[in-house]
């Protein structure tokens, strides 16, 4: 999915070349997880293994302020059904549960 141009058109220096990329953003993306307690979850479809994409947030800085970024990319195969809606409306929802700064 890193590896799309497509799915990386809106970032495209997001793009990944080699799979030792894949493993540092696997390891930047489990750091966050073990920091903040929150990140990226993966995405499937309720009744099957197969992944669609991910989506989730990270803490940032807009224009000087802490804000939490939502991010989501899927696989081609994946869009226009629905999905990354559906997930960034869970994030969200969680997100306003358990992050109290994010209100």
């Amino acid at each position: 999915m890193h590896r799309d141009p497509e799915t990386c058109a809106h970032n495209p220096s997001d793009a990944l070349a080699r799979f030792e990329e894949a493993e540092l953003l696997y390891r930047r993306w489990d750091k966050q997880w073990q920091q903040h307690g929150y990140g990226y979850w993966v995405v499937r479809r309720h009744d099957s293994a197969r992944q669609l994409g991910f989506c989730g947030i990270k803490p940032m800085e807009l224009h000087g302020s802490p804000v939490l970024n939502l991010f989501y990319r899927f696989a081609t195969s994946a869009w226009g059904q629905g999905f990354a809606g559906e997930a960034a409306g869970a994030v969200t929802a969680w997100a306003s549960l358990r992050c109290p700064t994010s209100r």
